[in-house]
């Protein structure tokens, strides 16, 4: 008789281990910062398609009671895309990769003094998406995403343009972000890091221990 051994799911490992207290943050004492594509939301086909679904806003919606306002949203996403996803929920957020910034729901999204893309720059930028119909062009207004998960085969092609580009304006403060079938460019002034530092120095944010 053979006896298989069937190895236990991480689920199960995470569920039946006890952590402790001592290593559990207090949320008063938290700023709870969370990335959306890729971790708070399933990535979609094309990024209008994502989901939220309704346990996951109820949840976001006791922790920012809990941390008494310090949960925000950090994402590439422009703080009125977040809005239109997480609708009619309104939560504190750092968009554009840092180029814009709001303390609480209520209020408005200001601008972090990250300067625009070059126009020029961002119309040759703007065109490699005619490469392939399956590109889809994303105008973040502080950067351009060019999404191929429709058309993965171009992902060579797509770099090697933007890479072309760059060669020919070997000062033009550019940064490129790849990602998960998505390539982005940005001016290299800002980030999300310089965002969430801007983002701890006011309150509720402030003093707490950023996670």
């Amino acid at each position: 008789m053979t006896t298989k051994l069937v190895q236990p799911s991480s689920q199960t490992i995470a569920s039946s281990v006890p952590v402790p207290k001592a290593l559990v943050p207090h949320l008063d004492q938290c700023a709870l910062l969370l990335d959306i594509d890729g971790t708070l939301l399933d990535l979609a086909p094309t990024p209008r398609e994502v989901w939220v679904p309704p346990e996951l806003e109820q949840t976001l919606k006791d922790l920012l009671i809990r941390t008494s306002g310090a949960l925000a949203l950090v994402s590439g996403r422009s703080i009125n895309d977040i809005d239109l996803i997480f609708a009619p929920l309104r939560l504190p957020a750092v968009g554009g990769h840092g180029a814009e910034m709001r303390l609480a729901g209520s209020g408005e999204a200001v601008a972090t003094h990250a300067p625009p893309l070059d126009p020029e720059l961002k119309s040759r930028l703007a065109a490699i998406a005619r490469i392939s119909p399956g590109i889809l062009l994303e105008d973040k207004g502080y950067s351009l995403a060019l999404h191929y998960r429709l058309a993965p085969h171009t992902e060579k092609a797509i770099y090697e343009s933007v890479a072309a580009i760059r060669a020919e304006h070997p000062d033009a403060p550019l940064e490129v972000l790849p990602g998960k079938s998505v390539c982005e460019i940005k001016h290299a002034g800002f980030t999300k890091a310089t965002g969430v530092q801007e983002l701890m120095k006011h309150p509720p944010f402030r003093v707490r221990r950023p996670i």
